[in-house]
C-alpha cells in the first residue's frame, strides 16, 4: 500500500480544486488543498484499514488521476474519476466500502 493514500489524495485534490468551478467549491466549503485533503484523506485512510488492497488498480488509479481530463460540464468529478480507483480496495471487513465489497476510494 505504501504512499498511496496520501498520493492518491493529493492528485484527487489538485484535479479536483483544478476542474470545479470556484463557486462549487467555496458552496462545498473546499476551497483550499488543505480543506480537500481533510474530507478526502480520512475517508482513504479507513478504507485502507478495513480492506484489502490492489496494487495493480492503485496504480492505474493514480496514473489516471495525473492525466484526467476535466469532466465536461453537467458531470460531477466523482463521476469523471477512473473506474480504477473503484477497484483499489476489495474485501472489506468494516468501514467504508464494507457493503459493496469495493468502493471508490474518494
Amino acid at each position: 500500500m505504501g504512499t498511496f493514500v496520501p498520493d492518491y489524495a493529493d492528485l484527487y485534490c489538485e484535479r479536483y480544486l483544478s476542474c470545479v468551478d470556484t463557486a462549487v467549491l467555496v458552496f462545498d466549503g473546499v476551497g483550499t488543498l488543505d480543506h480537500c485533503l481533510a474530507d478526502v484523506g480520512p475517508p482513504v485512510a479507513e478504507q485502507a484499514k478495513a480492506c484489502q488492497f490492489d496494487p495493480e488498480a492503485a496504480d492505474a488509479c493514480l496514473l489516471s488521476l495525473e492525466t484526467m481530463a476535466c469532466p465536461a460540464e453537467g458531470t460531477l468529478f466523482e463521476d469523471a474519476v477512473s473506474p480504477s480507483c473503484a477497484s483499489v480496495w476489495f474485501e472489506c471487513t468494516a468501514g467504508p466500502g464494507a457493503d459493496e465489497g469495493n468502493e471508490d476510494a474518494g
